[in-house]
């Protein structure tokens, strides 16, 4: 038998954002939750397990407790009675359906007959009509003695069946509708009507209207099933080919689950019937690794529920690893889910090293040429003059800034990743610019000429350009971030090999990025001279240097503040230790994620924060069996052969994609 996936499936945008408000509801004390939240037995147990008490009538509601509304929505008569108990109110209000509310009262505010076309006991239903006045009709009844009406409809309806319904109401009223399926409920519907095999197999419960609707439209025979129970006690006689699809409201662990035992499934019953075929109507057990399977009617199964349940084990030996490291954003973060290399710079891996350190060092060159370095260019000049001494001195200062960095990236104590992820660190170089900036725009002067004549009696004459060019690295963070952090990569993993050359990747880069400047020293009497054309130069670069503070601040505030994350729903973590990390990942049941992270690792909290609370992330990670390694002791989680590379936190690692 041959298994297909029809997309879309899963959690559609309402569902997941109703969960992900309830879960993080649920996490502040005891919540209620009037009607199901959404139809599905599954997420339901899950919520009640959380927590959540379910209740039918807003008098069942303690006064002055949290209730949720669910996402099918809910009467206006509800909202008041809720008011009248002094609840507090979350609402999971699917948008979609909130858009119906609205249509069905501008309709009956303005004098129409309304007509709804869903099902009259379905939650979401009862909830439009308590926007209208005397309630409406539920088609097919309809209004006498009017000759215009309004129509709107249940979100999870088949969407022919309403385009139906419109046209026929059409030939006996002047309608105005804004009767539409919800795109989600529309996409999948079309999925599975241009599915073409032997059956379809929904999964969802028997409560769910758009589960029901996906049966309906199938242009093949239809199974539904909730739970895996439910999916191996199904008979697929004679199906060859098996489209697999999923409600709006149905958990993607359960499509996993249920795909994986339905291929587990094909693939016994063709060995089986490779190594003793059987003819339609016989019926035979054999035993294959201990596991045994009635064979009927050109189908096996196991005779045990739950036999094949699951996935091969996702150890190390038997799965691909992929690991990344360093605070990323959702979309860095994503990409790296996805199989790609999250950062999208340029990768060294696989190249000849020699190579690479002459790329480096034009690469390094190169980045005299961003933003970030031309603020420090003016005060460069005036420091290192026409002495290509002091510019010697001013490129040994770079060198030193990055190439030590290096080097602490190689010895795993450190990364520039992460100090750029500090929120101090951006708060530091956003003052910075802005001081520079309003200095370039002429608000006050930044003379460091008045500091030459002092400079013998100080005798800093060598110190001072070799600070400039620590500072000045600092400064161009920034923009060489990018290309830094791939560098120190290349380095880490060329210490892993063993390979001395791991020490020189950073210094080559340092000292491509040092290169110019005791030639420009030593040739500053051609430069142009100054005038009035500076005040325009300084004022453009004003400008530049201004928007550089004000997205440093702006990093900085998101930092301090938790703003700019997703304030949602967490990822369902479990726990492990370097003790016992193996055998949970070899217990799993599908993929693996790893995150590496400790309390001393502000970087992980900021992860946390904001990363691992997107939609787009969870819904990513939902794939996979979610497991957070405690790794405050690094040489414990080195000991793990996945994790003897391990540099620094945060590291994230996937196992079995």
């Amino acid at each position: 038998m041959e298994v297909v996936e029809i997309v879309p499936h899963g959690f559609c945008g309402g569902v997941a954002g109703a969960i992900a408000k309830a879960i993080e509801t649920s996490r502040s004390g005891k919540v209620y939750c009037l009607h199901e939240l959404v139809h599905n037995e599954l997420v339901i147990s899950d919520l009640e397990k959380r927590g959540v008490v379910f209740v039918e009538r807003v008098d069942d509601i303690p006064e002055g407790a949290t209730a949720l509304f669910s996402a099918h929505g809910v009467s206006p008569q509800t909202r008041r009675d809720a008011a009248a108990r002094s609840l507090r109110i979350v609402d999971t209000t699917c948008p979609f359906v909130a858009r119906v509310h609205r249509s069905a009262k501008e309709f009956s505010e303005r004098g129409l007959a309304v007509v709804v076309i869903g099902n009259k006991d379905h939650a979401e239903v009862a909830g439009i009509r308590g926007e209208i006045k005397d309630g409406g009709w539920i088609y097919p009844e309809t209004p006498e003695g009017v000759d215009r009406i309004g129509v709107v409809s249940q979100t999870t309806m088949n969407a022919d069946d309403v385009a139906a319904a419109v046209a026929e109401l059409g030939k006996k009223y002047a309608v105005e509708t804004s009767a539409e399926v919800c795109s989600a409920t529309k996409e999948r519907q079309d999925a599975v009507r241009r599915f073409k095999g032997d059956a379809v197999l929904v999964l969802g419960s028997a409560n769910s209207s758009n589960t029901r609707r996906l049966c309906e439209v199938a242009s093949c025979r239809a199974f539904r099933a909730g739970t895996m129970e439910e999916v191996e006690a199904v008979d697929f006689s004679g199906v060859g080919r098996l489209g697999v699809t999923s409600g709006a409201s149905t958990p993607e662990s359960l499509f996993e689950k249920a795909v994986s035992y339905l291929r587990n499934l094909s693939l016994a019953a063709a060995v089986l019937f490779a190594a003793s075929p059987l003819s339609p109507a016989s019926a035979e057990t054999q035993t294959i690794d201990g596991v045994v399977y009635e064979c009927r009617d050109g189908m096996c199964m196991p005779v045990s529920p739950g036999a094949l349940d699951g996935d091969a084990p996702a150890g190390e030996s038997a799965a691909s690893v992929r690991k990344a490291a360093g605070y990323m954003d959702a979309e860095e973060f994503c990409r790296f889910l996805d199989g790609e290399d999250p950062s999208g710079r340029f990768s060294f891996s696989g190249r000849s090293p020699w190579l690479v350190l002459v790329l480096l060092l034009l690469g390094g060159f190169a980045m005299n040429l961003t933003p970030c370095t031309l603020p420090m260019v003016p005060v460069t000049v005036i420091v290192i003059g026409r002495s290509p001494k002091k510019g010697f001195l001013y490129s040994l200062g770079i060198i030193a800034a990055y190439g030590v960095l290096g080097v602490l990236a190689v010895r795993g104590a450190s990364s520039f990743g992460e100090i750029q992820s500090s929120g101090w660190f951006s708060l530091a170089a956003g003052c910075v610019f802005l001081a520079l900036a309003l200095a370039g725009a002429g608000l006050f002067r930044i003379d460091f000429s008045r500091w030459r004549p002092d400079l013998k009696k100080m005798r800093l004459g060598a110190a001072l350009p070799f600070a400039l060019g620590v500072v000045s690295a600092a400064a161009a963070g920034s923009c060489v971030a990018p290309v830094l952090v791939a560098t120190l990569v290349f380095a880490a993993d060329l210490a892993a090999e063993g390979s001395s050359m791991a020490y020189a990747v950073p210094f080559a880069f340092a000292a491509g990025m040092a290169l110019p400047w005791p030639f420009l020293a030593a040739g500053m009497k051609v430069l142009p001279l100054p005038g009035a054309w500076m005040k325009k130069v300084n004022f453009a670069m004003a400008l530049v240097v201004a928007a550089l503070a004000v997205w440093h601040f702006a990093r900085a505030f998101d930092a301090f503040s938790g703003k700019g994350g997703i304030a949602g729903q967490s990822a369902a973590w479990t726990d492990a230790t370097p003790e016992n990390f193996e055998s949970i990942v070899a217990a799993a049941a599908k993929p693996v994620f790893v995150d590496l992270s400790a309390p001393w690792c502000k970087s992980c909290a900021a992860m946390e924060k904001k990363t691992f609370r997107d939609e787009t992330v969870l819904a990513k990670l939902s794939k996979f069996t979610l497991v957070r390694l405690d790794a405050s002791d690094l040489k414990k989680v080195r000991r793990i052969p996945a994790f003897s590379d391990i540099k620094g936190l945060p590291a994230f690692a996937v196992f079995g994609q």
